[in-house]
């Protein structure tokens, strides 16, 4: 009896490990992602339909991307609602006596469109030094407040680490610059970065090396400075694309070049580019004299978006760098399977191990089929938008 009664115990409890195991995954054990299934049903047989991704996000001929350096308060007075849509600052001077402000009207913001008919904002990041970051906004701050930075990050905005102190020269301690920016910005914002742009300055290019590998040492995936290759990127042609080095157009008052000629250029050459600029600050004054004062900013991005924003070719996507190269990094590793069955079309790829985390997992599909598409059902992402001339279907994750 003892004999038995012990097996039967031993029996129980092998049932029960067994049950665990084969049922709903203890908690420690991470569910391997699901698949995506996006069903596209046609208006005609879809037989012959094919599917690719598009080179850019909402099919669109090149990127521009801008940022503002140095975490300057015109970002976020001026610039956001500029774009966005809202009220910009009127005049004021700042804390070393220059004006950051710009003339205090209403503007009704620059967009594009998803490729479907829905308008969308441009947006912009701001490359930062936290130690000059506020922790509250003064009427007469120079810099950003984490609360400002928070509200245009949540809005779409982007965060780049510029260095901790914006210290420059061969002694540069990088490792720690790159490391205490990235702390600070985690601590406020709960945000990683992911794009380092060399911290400007007479001796930028000394430091550039020490940057640069401290960067990427720590896990960032992209270098920005003046001194590297150029700023029109062609990504497929860009190998080491996690660990990647990229040059930027330096926009400002006093700047002689044309680029909407250099645009319409390379438009021409039928590649799909990446335009990567920035400035510092846009308001009334030329801060330095190395920055866009907010009548040229205004009429430069006024003519952008009206050459090529929703008004005009509607042909590019205004989006921050780090939007731009995840869409890249997905698009080089999303293989779509493709089955078809009457008008149905399915596609279906694996998000297990996919290189992009958080807010940057989108892709746009490019249905080439002779029809039109009148349904569209997802799994495991959420359609944004599907339809338009192109038969885009737009998809986040």
């Amino acid at each position: 009896m003892i004999r038995r009664s012990f097996l039967s115990l031993y029996l129980l409890w092998a049932a029960g490990a067994v049950a665990q195991t084969a049922g709903a995954p203890a908690k420690h054990i991470k569910k391997p992602a699901a698949a995506i299934r996006i069903t596209v049903v046609l208006d005609t047989p879809a037989a012959g339909a094919r599917v690719r991704v598009a080179p850019l996000r909402y099919n669109k001929l090149f990127a521009c991307s801008f940022t503002m350096d140095d975490g300057l308060v015109s970002a976020a007075r001026v610039a956001f609602p500029f774009f966005s849509g809202g009220k910009t600052a009127p005049p004021f001077k700042d804390q070393w006596g220059l004006d950051q402000g710009a003339d205090g009207k209403d503007y009704p913001g620059l967009y594009y469109t998803d490729g479907c008919g829905n308008i969308r904002p441009f947006t912009a990041a701001v490359a930062v030094n936290a130690h000059s970051l506020r922790e509250d906004s003064t009427p007469a701050a120079g810099n950003l407040s984490w609360n400002q930075l928070e509200r245009i990050t949540q809005a779409g905005w982007e965060v780049l680490n510029h260095g901790f102190t914006h210290a420059t020269g061969k002694d540069v301690k990088a490792a720690g610059e790159v490391a205490n920016n990235t702390s600070a910005v985690r601590r406020h914002l709960h945000l990683r970065m992911r794009h380092f742009v060399i911290p400007g300055g007479k001796d930028d290019a000394l430091s550039l090396p020490l940057y640069t590998a401290a960067a990427f040492d720590q896990g960032l995936q992209v270098v920005h400075s003046s001194h590297y290759r150029d700023y029109w990127i062609d990504p497929p042609e860009r190998s080491n694309w996690n660990r990647l080095r990229i040059g930027r157009y330096f926009l400002h008052s006093n700047m002689n070049g044309d680029m909407f000629r250099e645009i319409a250029q390379h438009l021409e050459t039928g590649k799909h580019y990446w335009l990567n600029t920035f400035t510092h600050s846009v308001g009334n004054d030329n801060l330095w004299n190395i920055s866009f004062r907010f009548g040229d900013f205004a009429a430069f991005f006024n003519r952008l978006a009206a050459t090529y924003g929703k008004d005009g070719a509607d042909n590019m996507w205004f989006a921050p760098p780090g939007a731009v190269h995840d869409y890249e990094a997905l698009r080089r590793a999303v293989k779509p399977g493709i089955r078809t069955n009457g008008d149905t079309l399915l596609i279906t790829f694996n998000v297990h191990n996919l290189p992009v985390p958080g807010k940057n997992r989108a892709l746009t599909f490019v249905v080439q089929a002779g029809a039109g598409i009148r349904k569209v059902h997802a799994e495991n992402c959420t359609v944004e938008s599907y339809g338009g001339k192109e038969n885009l279907i737009n998809i986040t994750w």
